[in-house]
């Protein structure tokens, strides 16, 4: 991928993305992680696409006191290892959410094939991820 494409993509999870660790509450507990990105502009979501696959969709747009009329919103999501790949060539570019990469791609470095089990020490990584990542962006709230 072009570096301008990679500076772009960098641009838009830093500015409207979201990367969020989460549990699954499985027999496992194991974790996963995502990109998450929401936009009024269906040409931005679709730049997305093209770019790195995925099919974006739409979510209700939500009336509230403040907005009463609010415009369609466009997702484009991607999850595990794909979701580290992106993260792994945005990041020389990442400004606002660069420690939160860094903390998804420490987590990432823990995947395995579904289904394999993994030591408890693998575990620990990954709870630690989740709680590093969910430490910092309430900390980055209050900045």
């Amino acid at each position: 991928m072009e570096n301008g494409w990679l500076g772009w993509t960098a641009g838009i999870i830093d500015g409207e993305g979201c990367i969020y660790i989460t549990k699954v509450r499985d027999r496992r507990n194991s974790h996963s992680l995502y990109i998450w990105i929401g936009n009024t502009s269906k040409a931005m979501v679709d730049k997305l696409s093209e770019l790195w696959g995925t099919v974006p969709f739409k979510r209700k747009p939500r009336s509230t006191n403040i907005c009463r009329n609010p415009r369609q919103l466009w997702i484009w999501a991607v999850t595990g290892s794909r979701a580290a790949g992106i993260l792994k060539q945005c990041r020389p570019y990442l400004i606002a959410k660069g420690l939160q990469a860094d903390i998804a791609l420490d987590l990432a470095a823990t995947f395995t094939p579904a289904g394999k089990h993994v030591s408890p020490a693998v575990e620990e990584m990954r709870e630690h991820c989740y709680l590093k990542l969910r430490e910092l962006k309430e900390n980055e709230g209050r900045a």
